[in-house]
Order: C-alpha cells, then structure tokens, then sequence
C-alpha cells in the first residue's frame, strides 16, 4: 500500500536529474551524475527538499526555529551560544512527531531497500557544497541504520542538523540566512566494506598532489575521529607516492590490500573530478574487490578564494568542535595530566619573576617570550581546550535522546558538584568568613577599618588567610582582578561573614542523585557502562572548562603585569626596541573579557523597552529580585553586596568569588558553557545570559528580576 506512495516521495538515484540540485542537493545530483556515467555507486533513493518543508509546515517547527533565530542575533553570537539554541532545536525535533501524512516514511524506504539490512541515511542540502565553499561534514549522516522506526528517526536528524552549530557556524561565515536553506536526505543501500576511506583528487594545501586516506570497515570510524587512518600522498600527475603513513594498522588487518587498490582509488578519484570539472572530495568503499562511490563533493582549495586574506575555509575548526567520544575520552587525558600542569607551571615561573630588576634588554626579551607564548596558548585554547567543552554537548544529545525532557538542558544537573578550581577557592573564602563570623573581636575590627593581619592574638585567621593567598590568591588576579590587594579581600569576607553559612560546595559530589539513576535507567543493562561513560566524560568536559579559563587567565595576567612595567619604563625613556615589542602584542590578548581574549558577543532583542524587559538565554533556572551591581571595573567588584544581581560583560574566573553574595547573574555573553552559567549551576543561582545590547540600559542599583527559566531580565523600578 506504502509501496506507491514511496516512489512519489523517495525517488531512485537512475531517475533524479542531475540538473534538480535545488531539490535533491548537490550531494544526490553529483552521485546520480555519476552513476549514469558508470560508476558502481549503491542503491541509493532521495527524499526532495518538499518533504522537508512539509514536515516544517505542517508541525509548526518552522514558525517555532524562526523565532528562536530571530529573537537573537546570530551574527554576533559567540560558539557557546549557537551550541546553545543547536541542542534547543536538536531537542525539538526529538520532541515532534511526524504529521499523519509522512508517518510512513521509515516503512516506505525501508520497502524500497527491503533486501538490504542496513541503510546509511545522509545529509544533501541543497544550495551547498558548490563554489568556493563546501559543507562536506557539517550536517548529519547515520550509518548504518537498521528498521523503519531507526531509519524515520535518522531522517529526523538529518533534517535537525540543518541547525547544527557546526553548520550555523559556517553559515554565518558565508553570510548564509538558516531560515532560507532546507534540506533533502539520501537513503542509500549500506554497503559493508572491508575496507573505506576518502580520497581528495587535489591536496587542499599543495595543489601538485592528492590525498587518500583509508581505515579497515566502515567509514564511519574514519569521519567521527574515532580511528586515525593510514594514508597516502600521491604525486598528481604520474600517482608516484611520495609518503605514506600506515597509522595503526598491521599487515593481518590493513587499510588497504595492496598498491593495486591505492591505484584503483586514485584513479576513481581523478575519474571524479574529470566527469564533474573540478577537484572532488570522493567517500569511498571495497568490498569484494568491488570499488563503490559513495559521494562525491568539491574540494575548496587556496586557488578557490580569490582573496585568501577575505575568504579563508574554517570548516576544519567548526568541524573540530565535534569528537568522537573516544577521540575526547584521550583529549580530556591529554588536557589534564599535560596540557594544564604545563601551563600552571609555565605561569607560575611568570609569576615568580621580579620584573622591576630586569634590565632593558632583559624586560625587553620577557615581553616577546611571554607574547609568544599567549599565542601559543590561544591557539592551544582553540583547538584543544574547546573542542573538549563537545563532552558537555554530547552529554546532552545522550541525555535528550534517551529521556526526551521538556527541558533541553535538565541535563545540566548532571553537572553539579564538580571539582571546579573556583569552588574551592570560594569554600576556602567561605571558610574565612567563618571564622569572622564565629569571633566577635574579628568582625568588630573588620567593621571599624582595624586590620587583623597585624594582631598577633588573631593567628588562626592570619594563617588561614596567608594559606589562602598562598593557593588562591593567583585566581584573584587572573586578568588584573586583584587591585585592590588584601583590604578589598578584607572588605569581601567581612560581607561574606553576614550572611548566613552557605555549607560545603566542595562535598556536593552528587547532588543530582535521582536524575543520574533516572538517566542511567533510561539505557538496556548491556548500555548502561556506555550511559556512565558519558556522564564521566560530561563531567570531565565540564571540570576542564572552568579550570582551563582559569589557567588562561593567570597567564593574561602574567602578559597584563609585564606590559604594565614595559609601559612604566618606556613613561621615563623611550626604548624603540621595547616600545616595538609592546606594540606587537594584540590588544585582544590585554582585553579582560575572556581567557581568549575579547570576542564578539550575543545580542538580546529588547522586548519593551519602557518596560525594561530584555530577552536572553536561559543558563540557570531560577527566580531572583536584586538591585543591579553593573561591573565594569576591577575595583567595583569589592562594592558588592549580599543579595546583589551581579551584572557584567563578560565574567571573567577571577571575578567569581563575589558569587556566594549573589542572588544572581546577567551575563552579555550568551550560553551555557560561560563561566557565568557554569558557577551560577553550581550555587543554584538563577542565571541569564546574552544580553549585550541591553547591559547598556541597566544601571548599578535597578532592581532587577532576573528569570532564569525563561531567560528574561526585568528592570522594575530605580532604588535611591
């Protein structure tokens, strides 16, 4: 019965014009060009663009994304941001059932392929992967598939990962609207290769030579980052190999039988590229001796872009951002037992440096060193340190498509109790204000201006307080907070000292008990080590995320400290070569916003602005009224107050020792994974971020309602 419907909706690779790109997506129209020229491709059939935009329609989720999209600006969004509104549409999708009319589309295809057991379902987005650009890797393809209801929910994804944060990534960087695309699938018989791999008929970075790469399998290790491949450099022209890499395979179980098929795939390669006029990205398989094309997509190239400096290709980076959970497990190792103790330690010989006996010459030399060396660390930061952050991500899309909540981010409760650096610094903070708080004589010279470090009848305080400068007091002047020397930590822990006690952060090891059996449960017995593996992982992701920017930030604060003594020589002698040195250093690397530096952030609509209700993101659930204590200064955080809305640009680790005061957090930064929103989780404080434009409108001393549900900020009424 479905068997008729079927072939109006999925149509066989032998009847798709290659010319219907704007349909069926360049990926589908290059292999039904291809295949008509011979080459074995397999059984492949095609759901057009039309079922798509029917599905969006009749469900309502296209109303729905475009609200989401439009309420902020993507132009201005930072990663964490789009990662965020990608998990919230990804959810919707899980949560959307498919209309009466398309229910049967896993039946339908599964009967069109009815002697094949697993299907690969793919992403071919129209409009894409043409000209100098290419979205090869950017959307979601599922292999293999097994059974209607498998393959109706791949299809699903597929379609959801058009707002993939990858893929909104890249879109904004080719100034593409997500609202217009659409996006078609590609269901096709899944062959099961002894061996697969990629072949690029041109090296994207040295147009003389091509590239393969192979893995023994499916490719499916080789895309996710899981397995490294062997590989192969080829000289173009005469296919003499100029280097070959065998990764990790052995002769019992190779990459790749023979020369004889590394020649086969090379000349599959430049078949490719021959019949469809350019360079090609070609995905690959061999089974039986037999060689099948996968697909077959354009490589973009440095000839490509006329003006390198104006068009560069950062698909790898967003790319990048996505790991395997195998590929993040030895990452998340990597970044702790290595790549965190080298840069404490690296900062930590900065600090111990006297500059102010440094010669000319010498201070001269510790500027470009420490310069190079912030260089090196961004770069560390970019693809190494947020990658990592994918774990929490991943966490996430695990968490969603098992328990399907109403909340795309109940996940984050999961999240709590982790052993943050910036937590056991506020306990040991905490642990001050206890003692104040218990000793009468201590907080009455506290009130009256007297400083008890100089009394020697208060040595429990002076050494719990030279204890805690000793270990914390380098994460108060990360990024230049720690102006204020030990008075303002005076004044801040004689304010913590009025409050009531606020417990042990540190001993919350598992404080989402019941969501972590729910979770758990959610998964077969034989998946449930899988399950915990991802809930570890999460928690590691989300550990080094905060720890990381703290580390990066002692180390700003390390180039902040010698750029300051720099400056104050050059202020009584001009030095050329000093002054050159100093003038090479970014400002973005001095700009206390970030541990990267500044970055553009995500801008709120303002919803009524008479009434003064901003719109964000929400980061932290939660309802909390304050007045506002805007941050724009070092100095001004030793003006906060208990019961305070802390509100900033962007909250820098250092500052976060104020938020045992606070009753919330505004931050302009949008996202789940600032620092902002991962220290409000950890005190329970509503939290909203996001709100770039709107920061300009709020005042310290408004009293704001802050909805952490909702992602809303209500500025109501001005306290004298």
């Amino acid at each position: 019965m479905y068997r008729s419907d079927a072939m109006k909706r999925f149509i066989a690779l032998e009847h798709i014009d290659p010319a219907q790109a704007g349909r069926f997506g360049a990926k589908t129209c290059s292999l039904a060009f291809l295949s008509g020229q011979g080459l074995k491709v397999p059984r492949s059939f095609a759901l057009g663009s039309e079922i798509f935009l029917e599905f969006m329609k009749k469900t309502g989720l296209g109303r729905t994304i475009e609200k989401i999209i439009k309420t902020h600006s993507l132009d201005e969004m930072r990663w964490e941001a789009i990662w965020d509104i990608s998990l919230r549409i990804r959810n919707l999708f899980l949560k959307t059932r498919l209309p009466p009319e398309l229910e049967t589309l896993g039946q339908e295809v599964s009967g069109l392929l009815a002697e094949t057991s697993f299907l690969a379902v793919r992403s071919s987005a129209p409009g894409e992967d043409a000209g100098a650009t290419s979205f090869a890797g950017l959307h979601e393809s599922h292999v293999p598939v097994q059974g209607s209801e498998a393959v109706q929910e791949a299809i699903i994804q597929v379609w959801s990962s058009l707002w993939s944060d990858r893929a909104l990534l890249y879109r904004r960087e080719l100034g593409l609207d997500p609202l217009t695309s659409t996006m078609a699938v590609l269901v096709q018989e899944c062959i099961q290769g002894e061996y697969s791999g990629v072949a690029f008929s041109i090296d994207p970075t040295d147009e003389t030579r091509m590239v393969i790469e192979s893995v023994s399998g499916l490719n499916a290790a080789l895309v996710d980052g899981s397995t490294p491949p062997a590989r192969w450099v080829l000289d173009r022209k005469s296919g003499r190999m100029i280097y070959h890499d065998p990764g990790p395979w052995d002769t019992d179980k190779a990459a790749l039988p023979d020369s004889e098929a590394v020649d086969r795939v090379r000349d599959l390669a430049i078949h490719c590229e021959k019949l469809l006029g350019r360079p090609q990205d070609v995905e690959w398989t061999m089974r039986g001796g037999i060689l099948y094309c996968l697909q077959s997509r354009p490589v973009t190239t440095s000839a490509d872009n006329h003006d390198p400096q104006e068009i560069q290709d950062k698909r790898p980076w967003y790319l990048s951002l996505h790991r395997s959970f195998e590929n993040l497990k030895t990452l998340g190792k990597e970044i702790e037992e290595g790549l965190l103790p080298a840069l404490e330690e690296l900062s930590s010989e900065m600090a111990g440096t006297d500059l102010s006996r440094m010669n000319i010459d010498a201070l001269t030399r510790e500027v470009i060193s420490r310069h190079t060396q912030m260089r090196k660390w961004r770069e560390v930061y970019s693809t190494r340190f947020i990658p990592m952050a994918h774990g929490v991500r991943l966490l996430g899309m695990v968490y969603n498509d098992a328990l399907r909540p109403d909340d795309p981010f109940a996940f984050t409760d999961l999240l709590r109790g982790s052993d943050l650096e910036a937590l056991r610094r506020n306990q040991a903070l905490e642990n001050l204000a206890d003692l104040v708080r218990g000793n009468p004589v201590l907080s009455g010279m506290l009130e009256n201006g007297r400083d008890p470090l100089s009394e020697l009848n208060n040595q429990e305080f002076i050494d719990l307080f030279e204890r805690f400068v000793q270990d914390h007091g380098s994460l108060l002047c990360s990024s230049a907070w720690c102006t204020e020397g030990h008075h303002g930590l005076l004044s801040l822990i004689l304010e913590m000292a009025k409050k009531s006690p606020a417990g042990n952060l540190t001993d919350q090891k598992d404080p989402g008990l019941l969501l972590e059996q729910d979770f758990l449960r959610a998964f077969p017995l034989e998946r449930r080590e899988f399950a915990r593996s991802i809930l570890e992982l999460g928690r590691a992701s989300h550990r080094i995320r905060d720890n990381d920017n703290l580390a990066m930030g002692r180390l700003q604060a390390e180039l902040i400290r010698v750029v300051d003594e720099g400056r104050a020589r050059l202020a009584m002698k001009d030095i050329p070569a000093l002054r050159a040195a100093l003038e090479d250093i970014p400002q973005e690397y001095l700009d206390v916003t970030s541990p990267a530096g500044r970055s553009s952030y995500s801008s709120s609509e303002v919803q009524d602005e008479a009434e003064g209700i901003f719109i964000g993101h929400p980061a932290g659930p939660g309802l909390a009224r304050g007045p506002a204590r805007v941050i724009n200064e070092p100095s001004e955080l030793f003006q906060f107050r208990q019961g305070d809305i802390l509100v900033c640009q962007a909250m820098d680790p250092g500052m976060s020792f104020v938020v045992p005061l606070a009753a919330g957090i505004v931050e302009a930064r949008g996202g789940m994974l600032v620092h902002g929103a991962i220290i409000a989780r950890e005190y329970g404080l509503p939290c909203v971020t996001g709100l770039n434009r709107s920061l300009n409108l709020i005042s310290s001393g408004d009293l704001l309602l802050v909805d952490g549900y909702k992602g809303i900020v209500s500025r109501q009424l001005k306290q004298n």
